[in-house]
């Protein structure tokens, strides 16, 4: 069975030493629009801006006790670059955290994402070089203890990426890319938080692949939070009224 972490197009990538990535590639094959990955949840969430030509919307719904994060980004990089930066540890190092372990379809892994000093395991759960990848992961409980966030839950990632052209049903020739992330199991009480997270996680991983600086994360969750407060607030609502 063949590793799915790094194992397409990371030979058409590089870094450039200083955590951004270099050079083009065909955008690879066309996959699936991003609305695969599930419906938009309520309104649209706040525009990202800060990720140079990327645009990133995010939004928010509740399934059943639990919450769902949807982050939508149209990036300027192509879907082989965008793919090596989301499953290469190597690149994933520089942008968002340390992953080891078995990374094929069915295996364990280890995470740690310094900036938020949270650290838990993994499992690949489906993995579709370079078009869909769907891990599960969960806190653990020592990480827990020293954060004091929400205890330990199992939270559902799938990423979907598509050609920009293939996800617009353009036959231009574009080398960008369209990115989904949902995620899936969040606490309903701390949705806000996670959609303000996740965003930003998103854009940081814009800036990497296409050569730009990560902006202050202090100063952008204070920017993104009241709207995704209120996406949380329109997301309870329709839920009690779907009851």
């Amino acid at each position: 069975m063949p590793q799915c972490f790094g194992q397409h197009g990371a030979s058409h990538t590089t870094s450039d030493g200083e955590g951004q990535m270099t050079g083009k590639e065909n955008g690879g094959a066309a996959g699936p629009d991003g609305g695969a990955a599930g419906p938009d949840g309520g309104a649209a969430g706040p525009d990202g801006g800060a990720a140079g030509a990327a645009r990133i919307v995010g939004s928010l719904r509740t399934e059943g006790r639990t919450g769902v994060v949807r982050v939508r980004g149209a990036l300027a990089a192509g879907v082989e670059t965008v793919w090596a930066a989301i499953t290469d540890p190597a690149h994933l190092a520089r942008w968002h955290g340390k992953v080891d372990g078995d990374l094929r379809p069915g295996g364990s892994f280890h995470v740690y994402l310094e900036s938020d000093d949270w650290e838990g395991t993994g499992h690949v759960d489906a993995c579709d070089p370079p078009r869909h990848l769907a891990v599960t992961t969960r806190e653990s409980e020592e990480s827990w203890r020293k954060g004091r966030g929400a205890p330990p839950f199992d939270a559902v990632l799938e990423a979907t990426l598509a050609a920009a052209a293939a996800a617009a049903d353009d036959d231009d020739d574009d080398d960008g890319s369209v990115l989904v992330v949902e995620v899936r199991g969040l606490p309903v009480d701390l949705l806000d938080a996670y959609g303000a997270g996740w965003q930003i996680h998103v854009e940081n991983l814009a800036a990497y692949v296409e050569g730009g600086a990560a902006g202050d994360v202090e100063v952008r969750w204070a920017e993104l939070l009241p709207a995704y407060r209120a996406l949380a607030g329109e997301a309870a609502e329709l839920a009690e009224a779907s009851e």
